[in-house]
């Protein structure tokens, strides 16, 4: 994969060097949409997506007790009254290929008395899956797609079904698949207020013609779909999906699957040059902030119905930056995400990074006063290919994670304690923004499923007085090639 994304990234390079001889307006566009003049705060994409940034989920191995706590996070769509947003938790065992669905959903509906083709009219989740990749212009016999609907019955067995590739479309099929759903809040088909619902599938490599899990390394194409109804009336409302450009009928556009979490690169072991990026220190600029709930969950934003604004919100200019996410929709106004970018024109080019570390302090977390324990969260580093702006940023308009490269545990913070320290190692995603001649435009998020008290407060970039020191940094490890 490292190979290609080198001769892919090449391959931009001159298509790019081709633009900017066109005009100058052209040219700053070109700068945006690659992000080489520092214009974080606009996207102007020349192509759709480009090979290179074509989004991919790197799921881990979870052998013996299957813990989706360290399943990896992505998400798309969006938060409002018309639109649902999910967060998909992605994972695999010695036996299946297993996918968690939450989606954000006001009013839940679901057809009674369902049939294979009237699945997708209502609350339902497609998942599709290329065993070739994200190849293709129709689904052939190594195509697959599994969709279930929400609803209030067990086995379940009825609002589910799978289909297989023919070559040009789609063919019903008796694979066999497993699925669980609930949802939050007010009972699918009440007509009342819901905060949303959630399906798990389990998918076993068996039904897929597998018998082992494929090899690290291994990718398939993989693609998701939400649809929605938000009335008793069945009444569609425009599918959610990812990639933004999926189309059902060609794998070509779906995003790819990788089984495992990409390692770095080896170090080599001559001595290396290391510098820290830290805003404010040596000129750089770091750009942080978080989109979501805030540290209140959404509280104190002005709203009277969560699913009409808090999508919309911009929280630039906190001194602090929240990380959650948990199982229970119920909390789902906490939810956070936080962004940052670091700039990489301290390390020279032409050089080979060797090593990086992200250091945020913690400062504080949800729920320190509330009984009962708080729980550690497993926060994930994810990286975008796409700019933002701070005072622009939204949970709605913020850019989809390009990738994830795994993450670590986080404990709460003690009730008196200063500001700690919190390292990961971001090597692999350094060593790709390097390679592509981006900034570090990264992204935390977790995929906790502890009910509540997730929240994990750090430092931001704004933070001053002795607090500087402690602001987000990153440390560069690099050799001559």
């Amino acid at each position: 994969m490292r190979k290609m994304r080198i001769i892919y990234s090449v391959f931009g390079l001159v298509v790019l060097g081709c633009m900017l001889l066109i005009s100058p307006s052209r040219r700053a566009e070109a700068d945006q949409s690659v992000g080489i003049s520092g214009g974080e705060s606009v996207f102007l994409p020349l192509i759709t997506t480009p090979p290179e940034f074509t989004p991919q989920i790197n799921a881990p191995y979870l052998p013996g007790t299957f813990d989706w706590n360290l399943s990896a996070i992505s998400w798309f769509g969006k938060v409002n009254l018309t639109d649902n947003y999910v967060d998909v938790r992605t994972a695999y065992s010695g036996d299946s290929l297993r996918v968690k669905i939450h989606v954000f959903d006001k009013w839940i509906y679901y057809d009674p008395t369902p049939t294979p083709d009237t699945l997708k009219e209502w609350d339902a989740v497609s998942i599709y899956i290329d065993l070739d990749g994200n190849v293709g212009s129709s689904p052939s016999t190594n195509s697959y797609l599994f969709t279930s609907q929400i609803n209030k019955f067990e086995p379940f067995d009825d609002w589910r079904a799978a289909w297989q590739g023919n070559g040009s479309g789609w063919d019903l099929s008796g694979l066999s698949f497993t699925t669980v759903n609930d949802y939050r809040g007010n009972s699918p088909n009440s007509g009342q207020d819901s905060k949303g619902w959630w399906i798990s599938f389990e998918i076993p490599f068996t039904s897929l013609g597998l018998a082992a899990p494929p090899p690290d390394g291994t990718t398939w194409g993989i693609g998701f779909q939400a649809f929605d109804a938000d009335d008793a009336a069945g009444t569609p409302v425009q599918p959610q999906a990812w990639p933004r450009e999926l189309d059902p009928l060609r794998p070509d556009s779906w995003g790819v699957l990788r089984f495992g979490i990409p390692e770095p690169q080896t170090r080599p072991a001559e001595a290396a040059t290391t510098v820290e990026i830290r805003h404010g220190l040596n000129g750089a600029v770091v750009t942080d902030g978080h989109v979501g709930g805030r540290f209140l969950c959404g509280g104190g934003l002005g709203l009277s119905d969560f699913f009409d604004g808090w999508g919309d919100i911009n929280l630039a200019g906190d001194h602090n930056f929240n990380i959650q996410n948990q199982h229970d929709l119920a909390d789902w106004p906490c939810f956070s995400k936080a962004y940052i970018t670091f700039p990489l024109n301290q390390v020279p080019p032409g050089k080979k990074i060797v090593a990086a570390n992200l250091r945020l302090y913690i400062n504080g977390n949800s729920g320190q006063t509330a009984p009962g324990p708080i729980p550690d969260s497993f926060i994930q580093i994810l990286m975008s290919s796409e700019p933002w702006g701070e005072t622009s940023i939204t949970w709605n308009n913020a850019p989809y994670a390009w990738q994830n490269y795994g993450g670590r545990w986080v404990t709460p913070m003690p009730l008196v304690s200063p500001p700690l320290p919190w390292d990961w190692d971001v090597t692999a995603a350094i060593q790709d923004a390097y390679t592509l001649g981006l900034p570090a435009r990264l992204i935390l998020y977790s995929s906790d499923i502890a009910p509540q008290h997730t929240g994990k407060y750090f430092l931001a970039s704004e933070s001053g007085g002795t607090n500087e020191v402690k602001r987000p940094t990153l440390t560069v490890e690099w050799t001559d090639p």
